[in-house]
């Protein structure tokens, strides 16, 4: 089985109040994003980078001539940006699986990647999440409206990973009917009638968007070893 994989790194930073993009500032004086891709290249021999326009050049720069790593542009939102990944790999390679992950997310195991991968060999999915230690509710403006059970609450985390036909037509099925606005790959294929397998996820596995966040990083990178 042919695999790849897909690190998003289309972010602006925005909500991190950083010139630079979230993805190109320093852990321990190293790109967060290198963190995802040398664990990636552990693993796979093609591997798509997907770029804002404005930081295609600073990527490709970072990561230097390497022929198992592909960057292409980004598109206007999460979702459109995996498909431009998705396309680019159905496009020039012939993929059997394809792991698709934030590249905010420097400190997943190895071991957690090859078990996505090895839920989605035998049961087409194999996605990283954890069960809620917080009680969950939902409002309507600044009121309760209901509570779930947390118990049943999973906070999906990346990577994940599908078979590729199956989350090509999940992404091309949503695109062409004008749903550009889903925030997680999963949600694509539960649209599309497949079913959505958990994989146990790790609370070390965080998604760096704000200062906190980062902050929080920096000391998880003493303790966090691959």
């Amino acid at each position: 089985m042919k695999n790849a994989g897909i690190i998003l790194a289309g972010g602006l930073g925005k909500r991190l109040g950083s010139q630079i993009p979230k993805q190109l500032l320093k852990i321990r004086n190293k790109e967060i994003i290198l963190y995802s891709l040398e664990k990636f290249l552990r693993i796979f021999d093609s591997v798509v980078v997907v770029s804002h326009r404005d930081w295609i050049k600073t990527i490709n720069d970072l990561i230097k001539p390497d022929k198992r790593i592909s960057v292409v542009c980004g598109g206007e939102t999460r979702q459109i940006s995996v498909f431009n990944g998705l396309k680019y790999l159905y496009e020039n390679e012939k993929i059997e699986l394809v792991v698709i992950h934030d590249g905010v997310r420097p400190f997943f195991s190895l071991e957690l990647l090859k078990r996505c991968m090895e839920s989605a060999e035998n049961r087409k999915t194999g996605i990283a999440g954890i069960i809620s230690n917080n009680s969950v509710c939902q409002v309507f403006k600044d009121k309760v409206v209901s509570y779930f059970k947390r118990d049943n609450i999973c906070l999906i985390q990346t990577p994940q990973a599908y078979q590729f036909d199956l989350i090509y037509k999940a992404h091309e099925s949503a695109y062409k009917d004008g749903m550009v606005e889903f925030t997680d790959d999963s949600q694509l294929v539960e649209r599309f009638g497949e079913s959505v397998y958990i994989v146990p996820g790790e609370e070390t596995n965080i998604k760096i968007t704000t200062s906190i966040d980062l902050e929080f990083a920096e000391l998880l990178s003493d303790k966090v070893k691959d």
